[in-house]
């Protein structure tokens, strides 16, 4: 008890005597910096410029990338060793878009599996280095956290090319009437906003979300094959685009894992249940867990999520507990909760 007493009172004296002030004063810490991370600017702790509800911080680039897939990191990086200065501005925690590990769909093209679809350039210096340093197979919804530092590091090494993660453009202000001036974007976490201005920009969002803002116009759904006289199109057109899609990750625990099936998930008793459904390969999850029409893959977002996690769930159900697939020892280890959509608008 005396020992507390004894603390307390020298800290009473230190507020009283003003001793703490004399500690944090700015001359005492003047030598402390702050974190230069991408996407930070000069920091001001007691300003309110560029947090939401107040005035944006406002940059200017030659070039601003909207979307950090793989795409747009690849566009956003040849044009700053091009020497254009750019700013990527991406809406997730990391990079690649559905190649990320927070998706899992690997891009099949740049895989190297076979030499007749194995793609140069950029993309070619994400995969070598990524095979230089993961663990694991190449496969369809295996992709890691390899991957993602692969993307993020070949950005922080472009000294002409800007960070934004976290980052979602909601909205561009237009110079004159068909000619974008500057995206507004809200970096969440930080709650600053940005109005970055350039002559040019891509919009790499997946969703053609920056062209749509600016009054592009784009196509929906599947043509009629009058339009290109395409033989095997429709009679006529319709709005019908394909589905969206949440792979799973199994791993061998070396010991029996019971799973019980959520009571809101799909059930698939038999394998009549899931026909022409090939699931004997029950590590890396499935393309056909797919969830599109009558879903609109924008405003039914998280419907889509929602019913393609009950499918996922009532697959891994049927895998487990309905037949015999070797999967006794087997455990969800991941469960994707962001659908990888297939098709959207097209500007």
């Amino acid at each position: 008890m005396a020992g507390r007493r004894g603390f307390f009172r020298t800290i009473s004296a230190i507020l009283s005597g003003g001793l703490l002030e004399k500690w944090l004063a700015p001359s005492a810490v003047a030598s402390a910096q702050p974190f230069q991370g991408p996407g930070s600017g000069p920091a001001n702790h007691r300003s309110s410029q560029g947090i939401s509800g107040n005035d944006p911080i406002r940059e200017e680039f030659d070039l601003v990338v909207v979307g950090g897939g793989i795409a747009g990191t690849t566009a956003a990086i040849a044009a700053a060793r091009n020497g254009l200065r750019v700013a990527l501005v991406h809406n997730r925690s990391m990079l690649g878009g559905n190649s990320s590990s927070e998706v899992k769909l690997f891009p099949e093209n740049n895989s190297g599996h076979q030499p007749w679809i194995k793609e140069g350039g950029i993309h070619d210096e994400f995969h070598t280095e990524e095979r230089v340093r993961n663990h694991f197979e190449y496969r369809e919804g295996i992709m890691n956290c390899h991957w993602d530092l692969v993307l993020y590091e070949k950005v922080l090494l472009e000294p002409n090319l800007r960070l934004f993660l976290n980052t979602h453009a909601h909205g561009v202000l237009m110079k004159g009437e068909n000619r974008i001036g500057s995206v507004l974007a809200l970096q969440i976490g930080t709650e600053k906003s940005f109005e970055l201005s350039a002559p040019l920009f891509i919009d790499s969002s997946g969703d053609g979300f920056l062209g749509h803002l600016a009054g592009a116009e784009y196509r929906w759904g599947r043509e009629a094959r009058s339009e290109y006289n395409e033989p095997l199109a429709l009679d006529q057109a319709d709005e019908k685009v394909m589905g969206n899609t949440l792979f799973f990750r199994a791993v061998d625990t070396g010991k029996p894992v019971p799973f019980k099936r959520p009571e809101w998930a799909a059930l698939f008793e038999s394998e009549a249940d899931l026909p022409a459904r090939n699931h004997q390969y029950i590590e890396g999850g499935y393309w056909w867990i797919e969830v599109g029409a009558p879903h609109h893959p924008i405003t039914d977002n998280e419907e889509i999520r929602h019913e393609a996690l009950r499918q996922l769930l009532g697959v891994w159900d049927h895998i487990k507990n309905h037949g015999d697939h070797g999967a006794e020892n087997y455990g969800l280890e991941f469960v994707g909760f962001w659908p990888y959509k297939r098709e959207c608008r097209r500007i």
